[in-house]
């Protein structure tokens, strides 16, 4: 038993792995090519050092009480993200906590050079305005994104345009959403968006209103995936 064997070893061998995001690899397997990838290369390392890895789908609510683990790596933490205070075991960070930047045992991410990289290129090197389609998920990804894109405008020259849309919307709704963000844009603009799977439908989006690519509308996605046609 194996609840049994973690009290009397005082370790079960196991390892948890919590993705906060609201849209993860659980509910849309096909859309989260970002998660696919870090579980995957998460169980591989766990089986080259003899542990196991368990997926989590609740750890704020019974999940971490169901699991025999020794600690949990918590992935992509939303701002005072309550997994924190319930996983009651040790964790480790992918991504800090907005709202707790000072939280140790945080693995970060540099996204800023890279949404910088992205800004110049589909800028054309600061010679048509960006637009930001952000998600509206309080993580770092998200936040330090946002902030890069202001920067960079403000330093351009442009003025900063952010527009949110729920990440978890998808078909005819998020055309709709696309579709009202660039009923009032001018051709010769570039656009940024956050996750991969928008492309197919940004495209739709652009074409209809006969735009080119990259002609009237430079675009490109902050995941880099095979989402992306």
């Amino acid at each position: 038993n194996a609840h049994a064997r973690k009290l009397r070893l005082g370790r079960s061998g196991m390892l948890g792995l919590s993705l906060r995001p609201s849209v993860d690899f659980v509910s849309t397997p096909d859309d989260a090519e970002t998660f696919n990838r870090l579980a995957g290369s998460m169980a591989t390392h766990c089986l080259h050092h003899g542990l196991g890895l368990v997926h989590v789908p609740d750890i704020v609510g019974r999940g971490h009480d169901m699991v025999p683990m020794d600690g949990c790596i918590v992935a992509h933490p939303r701002r005072n993200d309550p997994a924190l205070e319930s996983a009651g075991i040790p964790f480790v960070l992918i991504d800090p906590d907005p709202g707790r930047a000072a939280t140790p045992w945080t693995v970060s991410l540099d996204y800023v050079s890279g949404v910088q990289q992205i800004l110049e290129l589909v800028s054309g090197s600061g010679t048509r305005p960006v637009i930001l389609i952000n998600e509206d998920e309080p993580n770092a990804w998200n936040l330090d994104s946002a902030r890069t894109y202001s920067h960079w405008c403000e330093s351009s020259g442009f003025e900063s345009r952010i527009c949110e849309i729920d990440g978890a919307i998808r078909g005819a709704a998020l055309e709709e959403r696309l579709a009202a963000i660039l009923e009032s844009e001018e051709s010769e603009l570039g656009i940024v968006f956050m996750a991969s799977d928008t492309t197919e439908t940004l495209i739709e989006v652009l074409r209809r209103r006969g735009w080119s690519i990259p002609g009237d509308a430079s675009i490109a996605a902050l995941t880099d995936t095979a989402h992306s046609p």
